[in-house]
């Protein structure tokens, strides 16, 4: 699947750098996947599924910080 532009300009922002680590072991992928869903927009559901949960999540935790 193609990954929608806006989606990953905002995983990009988030990204830090040991992510792309925890996302691969998190979806059972190699670091490679990850990063390579990075650099072109294009993965498998599953590996899409896995970024979007992780992002979701630190998103979250990113906002709670900042309006604490």
């Amino acid at each position: 699947m193609t990954v929608p532009e806006k989606t990953l300009k905002i995983w990009i922002e988030l990204r830090s750098e040991k992510d792309t680590k925890k996302i691969a072991t998190n979806a059972g992928v190699s670091t490679v996947t990850i990063q390579t869903a990075f650099n072109t927009g294009v993965c498998n559901d599953e590996v899409f599924e896995a970024m979007a949960k992780f992002y979701n999540a630190k998103a979250k935790r990113v906002k709670k910080l900042l309006l604490a």
